[in-house]
């Protein structure tokens, strides 16, 4: 039986692959703005000009290399994020979604303070009353947390509740 399921995967491959050798040219300089309208659009990562990016991406812009998504969606497991590192246009909004039940506290590093992103420490912008610019910092754990960067860099943040669990944001 196991020998069966090998032959028929070769053979699968084989004509994939030689499908594949008589498709005509890719434009590398073409983009596509697809949207399922509605499935899970966060479960797996595509590269785009090296940089690694969401798979939603329904409006992008030029960046250094190619096009980069306005938008993108990180998971988190419990221990892990994924992708681990992300890349979005400035001004672009990232959606983390825990997919373990638990809940999640999104935080910019430094753990505990969560200063990086504007500056501010925890014990700052996780105030009742707050009134500063928005940190990158969900102040309290949930299930979801959308951020929207605006300003350009490399920002690595980490799971208030579990600091172990980090990931990064590259803004461009």
């Amino acid at each position: 039986m196991v020998v069966i399921i090998v032959i028929l995967v070769l053979i699968g491959g084989f004509f994939l692959w030689s499908s594949n050798a008589n498709a005509p040219a890719v434009d590398q300089g073409a983009s596509s703005n697809v949207s399922d309208g509605g499935s899970d659009l966060g479960t797996g990562a595509s590269t785009n000009g090296g940089a690694t990016v969401g798979v939603s991406a329904d409006v992008s812009v030029e960046g250094g290399g190619g096009k980069l998504p306005m938008s993108g969606i990180v998971k988190y497991d419990g221990s892990l994020f994924e992708p681990a590192q992300i890349t979005i246009a400035n001004g672009g909004t990232i959606t983390f979604m825990d997919t373990s039940g638990t809940s999640m506290w999104v935080a910019s590093n430094v753990h505990p303070t969560h200063a990086n992103y504007d500056g501010t420490s925890r014990a700052d912008h996780c105030v009742t009353g707050y009134t500063g610019a928005k940190p990158f910092d969900q102040c309290a754990k949930g299930s979801s947390f959308s951020f929207t960067f605006d300003k350009a860099g490399t920002f690595e943040y980490h799971d208030h509740a579990n600091s172990s669990a980090t990931g990064v944001v590259i803004v461009k």
